[in-house]
């Protein structure tokens, strides 16, 4: 199921085999699993030389004069329409899957003591459970077909974290490096208060993100010339 469906509502029906230990225990042989279409940019979708995108672009004024409407209409007609995903969070590597980008969420996750997070009850090493409802996606395995308790899930800053094990593993990593910054902060400056601890292990965070990810990106690229260098040597 996509994380958040697309408007107007788009259903498909996958069929399921018959004995589905999960879907179709009691062997009917009619079970489906259902798969909604994701949310897209509402102004794209219109032909296949204008597929669905996931970021609102300026298209401009059409010259009513370039081509006849008659072309324009077989092309919406087509069913040959290709999509893809509306990217509706931000686009910088600014740890936002860890503090989201909205002050309310991240302060639901905030202790306001020593700038650090808060913890599960009784567990130091996890973020706490839902227990204050944040709208996270609480879309079930399919074969539930049913919404569950939000309060089951982690509290992490992207609303889908809890959909993917190894997102959540890395929000988690990150989760609990802010809080080994936050003390060290805290041991280095002890005149600081809990606004100015949290902001400065924030921002260190986000820089060893983003260390990471160009270190990530420049082993990528590295394969890649070294690959090419082997076949042109070859």
């Amino acid at each position: 199921m996509a994380s958040q469906n697309g408007c107007p509502l788009e259903m498909h029906r996958i069929p399921i085999e018959a004995c589905d230990e999960m879907f179709d225990r009691e062997c009917s042989g009619d079970k489906v699993m259902p798969f909604y279409r994701a949310r897209y940019d509402g102004d794209t979708g219109q032909s296949p030389n204008r597929p669905r995108e996931q970021v609102r672009r300026n298209q401009g004024v059409r010259n009513p004069f370039s081509r006849p409407l008659a072309y324009d209409f077989l092309l919406f007609a087509t069913l040959a329409i290709s999509s893809r995903q509306l990217n509706r969070m931000t686009s910088w590597i600014d740890g936002s899957f860890v503090y989201s980008t909205q002050e309310a969420w991240v302060n639901t996750m905030r202790s306001f003591r020593n700038g650090s997070l808060k913890w599960m009850a009784g567990n130091s090493r996890l973020p706490p459970y839902n227990q204050d409802r944040v709208p996270l996606f609480n879309v079930p395995s399919p074969h539930v077909l049913r919404r569950l308790s939000p309060e089951r899930m982690f509290v992490l800053g992207d609303p889908r974290t809890n959909q993917n094990p190894a997102f959540l593993a890395l929000g988690i990593l990150f989760y609990r490096w802010h809080n080994v910054l936050a003390r060290r902060i805290q041991r280095r400056h002890p005149g600081w208060t809990d606004e100015d601890v949290f902001q400065a292990a924030r921002r260190v965070n986000i820089a060893t993100l983003q260390v990471s990810a160009g270190i990530k990106l420049a082993m990528v690229n590295i394969s890649t010339i070294i690959v090419i260098i082997t076949v042109l040597l070859s």
